[in-house]
């Protein structure tokens, strides 16, 4: 037996203990990032059940009835995160009007009108230009607004 290309028990036993913590840390470090993957996958699952879904709470297109007006306030109020800004609340009324109103609500849009600032006053604004008068604002917006 050659003893100058064997190595001594000691040596051997240290090579062996350096593989052993070359394996314990890429476990460590698979553990750690199987950990991050994990917490992140749980946070995104929460996030999406945190979602209201809009199907079965959206208002049709607005056809006279007084409900439609109410249903979108309480959509507003039921998914706080879709509709966090006045603007998304704003938006979301322009796709539900009709005919002129619509056009008037899209080329208000367009142009960064006032009226567009917060829902309040984009509702004011569409009752003064259609002039509703007295009548409930539901009843002019969402319904059949001959101007």
């Amino acid at each position: 037996m050659n003893l100058a290309h064997n190595p001594s028990p000691l040596r051997r036993l240290e090579r062996i203990e350096g593989i052993i913590q070359l394996h314990e840390e890429a476990g460590a470090a698979a553990a750690a990032e199987t950990r991050r993957t994990a917490e992140a996958n749980e946070w995104a699952l929460a996030e999406l059940s945190a979602r209201p879904r809009t199907s079965g709470c959206e208002p049709e297109r607005y056809e006279g009835n007084p409900e439609s007006y109410d249903t979108c306030s309480l959509l507003f109020s039921l998914q706080p995160r879709t509709f966090a800004t006045e603007a998304a609340k704003v938006a979301y009324t322009i796709t539900h009007l009709t005919r002129r109103a619509w056009l008037w609500g899209t080329a208000e849009w367009e142009r960064q009108s006032e009226a567009c600032s917060t829902f309040s006053a984009f509702a004011t604004e569409l009752s003064k230009v259609f002039g509703q008068g007295n009548s409930r604002l539901a009843s002019y917006f969402l319904g059949d607004h001959r101007t």
